[in-house]
């Protein structure tokens, strides 16, 4: 078997930190934006538990797909494929199941017309996911309209929060929300009687990210050739990499830079993202009964009357900025999850990926489109039911991702025992919640 050296990471920090900004981004509009802070009004800081071991899964996950990626050359659904000839049909089919309910536009159409009082919901839920599909649709270069789109609006996003939590700051109310990270709560520990599996479930899953989104640092790996090319015709189809110096050290600091995303961006803005959400929410709706996403209402009229108009839009302009972003990245998440996918199982060898791209991104509008205009347009229920299923899809992905990384021979690139623990938990975890919530 030819010995191939691990190759040099040509890119900057700044440069390979693209996917884990996507990534955080893409989370905001769900379970950052909308399920935490949702549970927090009703429930108090004590769940913001699971938001700590959520988003900590999720790191994992995605080192470890990484990891797949970067030292095989092959993406994470070639390597699912390796594992069962059905299971990129799965991904397809969990794909369209998790994500083809437009939650993120419908919620962004309610900010929209309870919150600055004009349009009609249908409407403009219909408008945002017809600008999400147009835009990938008409663009050359989907990965950098995304990437510089969110590099720009995640730290407005960021800004707007940090502003907030900082005028609503209190010491005593900071040290509630710090105990709720251990699971301490007011009148109970770790989950309060009566709460709705199903909704801290779906916010379990989208403590970050989400489902099949995870997937997506492995086609971005592949797309910016970072590790192993593959592309490269020389590279032999089977090869075991080399521990030299020069190649383990050129391993050693990509896993450095992916380290560093993946805790100091991802999990890090992620999780400190959650818990300012939590904060206000549970600041603001203190006085008041919370049953669905009107929440968000509350929120920004409270911060109309405490502090000034002007803030308060901000709040929830950042709000339908982040849901829409979410809209226009999953339909990105499935043009690449089907092109992935029939590549692997050799269909439609005949048609080129940006054909097929574009074809699953404009049916996964339509489908959008068919579900609003058939009148299911009710935030609650479209986030909601998307979210309980990627959970059944993350735990699909943590146990696969474990066959795969396990392959790895070679002890200067497999995971260690923590790693591979983190995944067996994870797998555990969703699918037993995801049991556990019907």
């Amino acid at each position: 078997m030819k010995t191939v050296q691990f190759p040099k990471v040509k890119k900057s920090f700044l440069e390979v930190i693209g996917p884990a900004i996507i990534s955080i981004a893409l989370g905001l509009g769900s379970g950052e934006f909308i399920l935490w802070p949702l549970l927090g009004a009703k429930y108090g800081f004590g769940i913001l538990w699971g938001a700590l071991v959520g988003i900590t899964f999720q790191v994992f996950l995605i080192l470890e797909i990484q990891r797949y990626t970067v030292t095989s050359g092959n993406d994470i659904i070639k390597g699912f494929a390796s594992i069962s000839k059905y299971l990129p049909f799965w991904v397809i089919f969990s794909t369209i199941l998790g994500f083809g309910w437009p939650g993120w536009a419908a919620t962004g159409s309610t900010l929209i017309v309870e919150g600055f009082g004009f349009g009609d919901h249908r409407t403009i839920a219909i408008l945002i996911i017809t600008l999400s599909a147009g835009i990938l649709l008409a663009g050359k270069n989907t990965y950098r309209i995304i990437e510089v789109s969110q590099k720009i609006f995640l730290p407005l996003s960021f800004l707007v929060v940090t502003i907030i939590f900082a005028l609503l700051f209190d010491l005593e109310v900071f040290k509630e929300m710090m105990m709720g990270l251990i699971g301490q709560g007011e009148g109970y520990t770790f989950l309060p009687e009566g709460i709705d599996l199903a909704i801290f479930l779906g916010a379990f899953a989208y403590a970050g990210s989400g489902g099949n989104l995870l997937l997506l640092n492995s086609f971005y790996a592949i797309e910016e050739k970072v590790g192993i090319d593959r592309s490269k015709s020389q590279l032999p189809i089977n090869f075991k990499l080399s521990e030299s110096k020069q190649s383990t050290n050129n391993f050693k600091k990509l896993r450095l830079f992916q380290l560093v995303e993946g805790i100091g961006v991802f999990w890090l803005l992620g999780l400190s993202t959650i818990c300012m959400l939590v904060y206000i929410s549970v600041v603001l709706t203190a006085d008041a009964s919370v049953e669905g996403f009107e929440f968000l209402l509350i929120e920004k009229e409270q911060i109309a009357l405490e502090f000034n108009d002007l803030l308060a839009g901000a709040f929830l302009i950042t709000g339908v900025i982040n849901l829409s972003s979410v809209q226009l990245g999953v339909y990105d998440l499935a043009g690449r999850i089907f092109q992935y996918s029939f590549k692997s199982m050799g269909l439609f060898e005949d048609l080129s990926a940006k054909k097929i791209y574009r074809a699953t991104v404009f049916t996964m509008y339509a489908i959008g489109l068919t579900i609003l205009s058939f009148g299911f347009d009710q935030p609650e229920f479209l986030i909601i039911t998307g979210a309980v299923f990627n959970a059944l899809s993350m735990g699909v992905i943590a146990i696969c991702t474990l066959i795969l990384v396990n392959r790895i021979s070679q002890k200067t690139f497999s995971p260690g025992a923590i790693a591979k623990t983190a995944l067996a938990l994870a797998f555990t975890t969703y699918i037993l919640l995801f049991v556990l919530s019907f």
